[in-house]
Protein backbone atom coordinates (compact mmCIF):
# COMPACT_ATOMS: atom_id res chain seq x y z
CA UNK A 1 0.00 0.00 0.00
CA UNK A 2 0.90 3.69 -0.86
CA UNK A 3 0.14 6.19 2.14
CA UNK A 4 0.44 9.86 2.70
CA UNK A 5 1.94 10.99 6.25
CA UNK A 6 1.41 14.63 7.19
CA UNK A 7 2.36 15.91 10.10
CA UNK A 8 0.29 18.33 12.08
CA UNK A 9 2.87 20.17 13.85
CA UNK A 10 6.43 21.41 13.11
CA UNK A 11 8.47 18.67 11.39
CA UNK A 12 11.20 17.66 12.92
CA UNK A 13 12.57 13.90 12.39
CA UNK A 14 10.04 12.70 10.72
CA UNK A 15 11.56 12.20 7.40
CA UNK A 16 14.32 10.25 9.13
CA UNK A 17 11.91 7.87 11.24
CA UNK A 18 9.82 7.34 7.74
CA UNK A 19 13.15 6.26 6.39
CA UNK A 20 13.84 3.65 9.15
CA UNK A 21 10.29 1.87 8.32
CA UNK A 22 10.83 2.34 4.24
CA UNK A 23 14.22 3.58 3.06
CA UNK A 24 12.78 4.11 -0.83
CA UNK A 25 10.26 6.05 1.11
CA UNK A 26 9.46 9.47 -1.16
CA UNK A 27 10.52 12.37 1.42
CA UNK A 28 11.39 15.22 -0.55
CA UNK A 29 8.19 16.12 -2.62
CA UNK A 30 7.10 18.50 -0.19
CA UNK A 31 8.01 19.76 3.09
CA UNK A 32 5.25 18.60 4.67
CA UNK A 33 4.23 15.66 3.06
CA UNK A 34 5.87 12.05 3.11
CA UNK A 35 4.62 8.92 0.52
CA UNK A 36 5.43 5.75 2.22
CA UNK A 37 4.86 2.35 0.80
CA UNK A 38 3.84 0.11 3.62
CA UNK A 39 2.90 -3.62 4.05
CA UNK A 40 0.63 -2.90 6.82
CA UNK A 41 -2.14 -0.57 8.02
CA UNK A 42 -2.28 2.88 8.26
CA UNK A 43 -3.01 2.58 12.76
CA UNK A 44 -0.07 0.32 12.43
CA UNK A 45 2.19 2.63 10.19
CA UNK A 46 0.87 5.71 12.43
CA UNK A 47 1.67 3.68 15.82
CA UNK A 48 5.28 3.16 14.46
CA UNK A 49 5.96 6.44 13.74
CA UNK A 50 4.54 7.59 16.68
CA UNK A 51 1.94 8.66 16.25
CA UNK A 52 0.58 8.34 19.55
CA UNK A 53 -0.92 10.57 22.47
CA UNK A 54 1.42 8.09 24.67
CA UNK A 55 4.73 9.54 23.43
CA UNK A 56 6.22 13.02 25.32
CA UNK A 57 5.65 14.85 24.17
CA UNK A 58 3.34 13.56 21.39
CA UNK A 59 3.88 13.58 17.49
CA UNK A 60 0.62 14.91 15.93
CA UNK A 61 0.05 13.89 12.29
CA UNK A 62 -1.72 11.58 10.50
CA UNK A 63 -1.68 8.60 7.63
CA UNK A 64 -3.73 8.50 4.61
CA UNK A 65 -4.17 5.04 2.43
CA UNK A 66 -3.32 6.45 -1.08
CA UNK A 67 -6.06 5.40 -3.31
CA UNK A 68 -7.08 6.79 -6.92
CA UNK A 69 -5.35 9.86 -7.67
CA UNK A 70 -4.94 12.54 -10.25
CA UNK A 71 -2.92 15.75 -10.05
CA UNK A 72 0.43 18.00 -11.64
CA UNK A 73 3.85 16.55 -9.64
CA UNK A 74 6.81 16.20 -11.22
CA UNK A 75 7.71 13.32 -13.30
CA UNK A 76 9.81 11.94 -10.37
CA UNK A 77 7.10 11.59 -7.91
CA UNK A 78 4.19 9.95 -10.51
CA UNK A 79 7.33 7.59 -11.01
CA UNK A 80 7.18 6.78 -7.28
CA UNK A 81 4.19 6.13 -7.26
CA UNK A 82 3.87 4.09 -10.28
CA UNK A 83 6.25 1.65 -9.45
CA UNK A 84 5.17 1.35 -5.22
CA UNK A 85 1.70 0.32 -6.27
CA UNK A 86 0.88 -2.87 -4.94
CA UNK A 87 0.67 -5.45 -7.60
CA UNK A 88 -3.17 -6.42 -8.67
CA UNK A 89 -3.57 -10.16 -9.77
Amino acid sequence: MIYAVVPLEEDTDLGEAIKQIDTKAYVDHAPHIYFVSYEGSSAELAKSLGFTSKNEPPIVGIVLRVGPYHGYASGELWEWLLTHQPQTQ
